[in-house]
């Protein structure tokens, strides 16, 4: 996963529209560019997400659609967010 800075994220951010938030914050921006960027936090301070990120697994199960031919997202990437603390695709 790559790392992503708080002023890379918020570049990211700055002309993004808000598909979904809860509560918690943001969960999916459409980016400027027409892509999207789905975030995601960790519920528990122990988890299963800290050895296997939802993101990886996100893109592992998305990777695992196309292969059987089912329409699913293209990933591009994944990161890793320290503020705020989220892992994303």
């Amino acid at each position: 996963m790559t790392p992503l800075s708080h002023d890379q994220y918020r570049t990211l951010r700055a002309d993004a529209q808000v598909i979904e938030a809860d509560g918690h914050g943001e969960k999916v921006l459409r980016l400027a560019d027409g892509t999207f960027l789905k975030l995601f936090r960790r519920k528990r301070l122990v988890s299963s997400a800290l050895l296997y990120p939802y993101a990886k697994r996100f893109a592992d199960n998305a990777a695992a659609l196309q292969k059987l031919k089912i329409p699913c997202p293209e990933v591009i990437s994944t990161c890793k967010l320290l503020n705020p603390f989220r892992s994303a695709v």
